[in-house]
């Protein structure tokens, strides 16, 4: 597949397809491989403002492109696209990757926020804020343990779910009584007793079915978000597979964490996360697996463990 190409021009112009300005200033090229943006953590109306940017090209081209990427210039691609790293924020530029392409000898770069992605972080703030993106070789180190935490979690919610089934069954009879109740009355009788129209049949919660990859993504991913936690809370978090499993999937349906579109474990989500907060992956993936966002207070995380660790250890 063709990869987007990012501009960026000596004068700090956006440089895009439909400029008609004269181009006597130089561009300074790089090509996208992969960049996420999460709205909720750095937004702006205008320009996109990645919190992890991956890209590559030539030696030349690379250290002009990062020495203008530091000023603050703002990097255009496609017709309208604006991508800027602020000099504000805490990006970190990782050492460079020499990789052979197609097209000959390049460098990859790779600029992040710290604060998000590294593991550890030099201060614990009153709201936490990760991000986890897995290299795709890392579904080789999922354990057996951590496969089977996974299965049984999802084990565990569709039998919550069947419990839920037979309760919204019982429910569903008694109004389906009351409907043929108030059809069985004329209007004056129903006026007379004062009965009102019957609420309507709840619907029947779905089971979640998850694959194998989305199992393996579930423990994987579980690991990567709870070893982040654990070094910006105040909090500790119980290092077993299974509860950190629950732990995630207790993050995804109260809304503290955040996916991409068609993410892995959409299906864990109560709800759709909206396009102003959901994250938004751009390029290819290129080694990477879906990125898992969370944001909570460290209040709320801390009850938030406390309870799960009530239920999963019999704890009061």
């Amino acid at each position: 597949m063709p990869f987007t190409t990012l501009v960026i021009t000596d004068d700090g112009a956006v440089s895009t397809s439909r400029s008609r300005r004269p181009t006597k200033s130089r561009a300074f090229r790089a090509t996208l491989l992969t960049a996420i943006v999460w709205p909720k953590r750095l937004q702006h109306e205008k320009q996109q403002r990645p919190i992890f940017l991956d890209f590559c090209g030539t030696e030349s081209e690379h250290r002009a492109f990062v020495a203008n990427l530091r000023c603050g210039h703002v990097a255009g691609y496609d017709s309208s696209g604006r991508i800027e790293i602020m000099k504000s924020e805490s990006y970190r530029y990782a050492p460079i990757q020499r990789v052979e392409l197609e097209a000959g000898p390049a460098v990859r770069q790779v600029v992040y926020l710290s604060e998000l992605f590294d593991i550890e972080v030099k201060t614990q703030t009153e709201e936490v804020w990760l991000c986890a993106l897995p290299p795709r070789v890392l579904l080789d180190t999922v354990t057996a343990e951590e496969r089977a935490a996974a299965k049984q979690a999802l084990a565990l919610w569709n039998r919550r779910i069947d419990a839920e089934c037979l309760l919204i069954d019982a429910e569903n009879k008694i109004r389906a009584a009351a409907e043929e109740h108030y059809y069985s009355l004329t209007y004056q009788q129903r006026h007379e007793l004062k009965i009102s129209y019957p609420e309507r049949p709840l619907r029947l919660p779905d089971h979640i079915n998850l694959d194998d990859d989305a199992v393996d993504y579930w423990a994987l991913a579980s690991r990567e978000v709870c070893v982040r936690l654990d070094a910006r809370t105040r909090y500790p978090v119980p290092n077993d597979a299974e509860f950190r499993v629950l732990l995630l999937q207790c993050l995804l349906q109260r809304g503290y964490a955040t996916l991409t579109q068609r993410h892995p474990l959409s299906a864990l989500q109560t709800s759709e996360p909206g396009w102003r907060t959901a994250l938004t992956v751009l390029g290819d993936d290129c080694g990477y697996l879906a990125p898992l966002a969370v944001n909570i207070k460290q209040d709320d995380l801390g009850k938030l463990i406390r309870e799960l660790a009530s239920a999963f250890y019999g704890e009061v």
